[in-house]
């Protein structure tokens, strides 16, 4: 069984041997992911404040009272990119905290998201490239691109994850690829969520033309609880293909069977699908669209069964030399089944919505607004609920 004191354990050693190479973790963020990024960016510290406010703070269900409240946010942010043709290194770090003016009884007014990036990508020889990617965060607002916890946190959580890569090219026409992600998930208070999963990934990919590659997988995924009530492994058995329309719009597509065996007894057989589009068009237009499919680890704590579709598209807008902006919405259907003491099967169904707007005011100094939107529907009782945000603020690089 993992504990929490070796889950921080654990996570400390995957970030101290993150010097062994480069690629990304297989989550939400790696399908289709664009590894792209600035090769050399001198080290930048951004400071940010802001005020707004929360309609639901403390995430009641329609019906019960909810803590709408105004907040201060301060915090910052920093990076760091270098690279060569051999190597690239990317690191980011930011920290934010949030101080809400009027609160629940018994609810924190203070809470804070820190989180830390590192990646890194090797060329070992003209054939092998190696690869890591780390992400750890302690947080209390969920991140819906990323899909690794509830869309109801009522705890500060703690997620990282590190992910290893080796891609060596067999032929001009073949290249193997071979993953291994760890990721972790830990709340402050007790709950029975808490674990952590490993997944190896072999993949071969062919390239059918200079555009098109079509790609066979196979992975295997292990998810311990913390509890120990919901351990499982899976086996996926994937095809795909990788194709660009251009050098700017990209798309990946991969789906097959997802083959499910539970600890405590029982198996499972369900279909897998994951799928992106990427545009990017210089520092004017990013878009991604993912799609994903699938078994979930249960976050309920009352079932042992989660299967999710999310999709999710992400834009970034530079509309002049002053005004930017960006938005993002993301949409969750889940099924929870086999509930234990007989629970009955319960669906979810979760928007997440915002968009936001930057005017540079000076050279280093940016005005900042947003807007948040979320929404959950449930047929379990007192699940519903939805919740607005809404900030003003200013930040300055340096």
């Amino acid at each position: 069984m993992i504990t929490k004191r070796s889950f921080s354990a654990i996570i400390l050693v995957a970030a101290s041997v993150a010097g062994l190479g480069g690629a990304r973790a297989q989550g939400l963020l790696s399908i289709g992911a664009d590894n792209d990024f600035e090769a050399n960016l001198p080290f930048t510290v951004t400071l940010a404040t802001a005020v707004g406010y929360d309609s639901n703070s403390n995430q009641a269900p329609d019906g019960f009272d909810e803590a709408d409240t105004g907040f201060w946010q301060g915090g910052v942010v920093v990076a760091y990119a270098s690279g060569s043709p051999v190597t690239k290194v990317k690191v980011g770090g930011q920290y934010s905290g949030f101080y809400h003016f009027d609160t629940q009884p018994g609810q924190d007014d203070w809470f804070q998201n820190f989180r830390a990036t590192l990646n890194v990508t090797h060329s070992a020889s003209r054939r092998l490239q190696l690869g890591f990617n780390g992400w750890f965060a302690y947080e209390f607002q969920p991140d819906f691109a990323i899909g690794q916890t509830s869309s109801r946190v009522q705890d500060q959580y703690t997620f990282g994850y590190a992910n290893f890569s080796a891609a060596y090219m067999i032929s001009p026409s073949i290249t193997s690829v071979t993953n291994y992600t760890f990721s972790a998930v830990s709340y402050d208070g007790e709950n029975a969520d808490d674990r952590v999963s490993h997944l190896v990934s072999q993949q071969l990919k062919y390239l059918v033309s200079r555009l098109t590659a079509l790609t066979a997988e196979y992975r295997f995924g292990a998810t311990e609880y913390d509890s120990g009530r919901n351990d499982y492994k899976s086996h996926y058995a994937l095809v795909g293909a990788n194709h660009a329309f251009s050098r700017q719009l990209t798309a990946s597509i991969a789906g097959g069977a997802e083959f499910t065996e539970f600890d405590s007894g029982g198996d499972t057989t369900n279909p897998y699908f994951e799928g992106a589009l990427n545009y990017r068009l210089a520092e004017e237009t990013t878009l991604r669209w993912y799609n994903r499919y699938g078994y979930d680890p249960t976050n309920a704590g009352t079932h042992q069964e989660r299967l999710s579709y999310r999709t999710g598209l992400t834009v970034t807008q530079k509309f002049g030399p002053y005004l930017s902006g960006n938005a993002g919405v993301h949409y969750l259907h889940q099924t929870f089944t086999d509930g234990f003491s007989s629970l009955g099967d319960r669906e979810d169904d979760l928007v997440n919505l915002t968009i936001g707007l930057d005017y540079q005011i000076l050279q280093n100094v940016v005005l900042n607004s947003s807007y948040t939107y979320t929404n959950l529907s449930s047929d379990a009782e007192f699940s519903d609920y939805d919740r607005s945000r809404v900030s003003l603020g200013v930040s300055a690089t340096f």
